[in-house]
C-alpha cells in the first residue's frame, strides 16, 4: 500500500510556424523550362495561366465562387458535359520528397485511396517526384491534393454565355446550377456545383 504523489508542474507548449509550401532546389540537370517550371510547380500545386496576353502563377487552394451561372445567363443549348471514366485513374500515390536530416536523401511517402481500390478491385500506382520538398507534412499534404482531385474532378462542362462573364480569367471558380427537361419535365443536373475554369 503505497501512496504515489504527482507533482503537478505547468507544462509548456511551443507552437512552431511553417510556411505551407516551401521549394529547396538545385537545377542542376539539363532540361528544357517548361520541365524545369512543372518541376518547381509540383512542390506546391502551381499551374500557369495565360490570360490577357500575360502569363500568371496560381496554386491550388480553396477559393471562393467568383460567378455564378445558371439558366439565365447559360445560353440556351450550348452546355455539353462529359464524364470521364476512372477506370484509369491512379488511386495510390508514391512521393518522393528530399530529406534534410539523411543528407536530402530521397525518402518515399504512399498516399492511398483504399474506398476506390476496394471499388475497383485493382491497384494503379503513380510516381511523383517532388524535387525541392524537403519536408515530409508537404509532401503528404500534396500527396492527398492529388489523390482527392482524381475522386472530385471527373466532370469537365463547356457553356457558351454573354459579355457579364468578361471579368473572368482561367482559374476562377465558378458554381453552376443547370436543369435539364426530358419529356418535359425538369431535372436537377447539377444544383451549385463548383467549376474551376480551365479555358475560356
Amino acid at each position: 500500500n503505497s501512496l504515489v504523489t504527482i507533482a503537478t508542474q505547468p507544462v509548456t507548449y511551443t507552437l512552431e510556424v511553417t510556411p505551407r509550401y516551401a521549394m529547396n532546389i538545385i537545377i542542376s540537370e539539363q532540361k528544357s523550362h517548361l520541365e524545369i517550371l512543372q518541376d518547381m510547380m509540383a512542390v506546391f500545386g502551381g499551374y500557369l495561366v495565360f490570360c490577357n496576353n500575360k502569363v500568371s502563377l496560381r496554386c491550388e487552394k480553396a477559393l471562393n465562387v467568383s460567378y455564378s451561372f445558371d439558366d439565365d445567363n447559360i445560353i440556351q443549348d450550348t452546355l455539353v458535359h462529359t464524364q470521364y471514366p476512372i477506370e484509369s485513374s491512379p488511386n495510390r500515390y508514391n512521393v518522393t520528397f528530399y530529406d534534410p536530416n539523411n543528407y536530402y536523401t530521397g525518402v518515399k511517402l504512399v498516399v492511398e485511396d483504399l474506398v476506390s481500390q476496394k471499388e475497383r478491385r485493382k491497384l494503379i500506382s503513380k510516381d511523383v517526384d517532388l524535387t525541392g520538398c524537403t519536408s515530409q507534412s508537404q509532401a503528404l499534404r500534396l500527396a492527398r491534393m492529388y489523390r482527392d482531385k482524381v475522386a472530385l474532378s471527373q466532370v469537365v462542362v463547356t457553356f457558351s454565355t454573354a459579355t457579364m462573364a468578361m471579368h473572368l480569367e482561367p482559374g476562377d471558380v465558378i458554381d453552376i446550377t443547370k436543369n435539364i427537361y426530358p419529356n418535359g419535365v425538369a431535372v436537377t443536373l447539377f444544383d451549385h456545383i463548383p467549376f474551376r475554369i480551365l479555358e475560356i
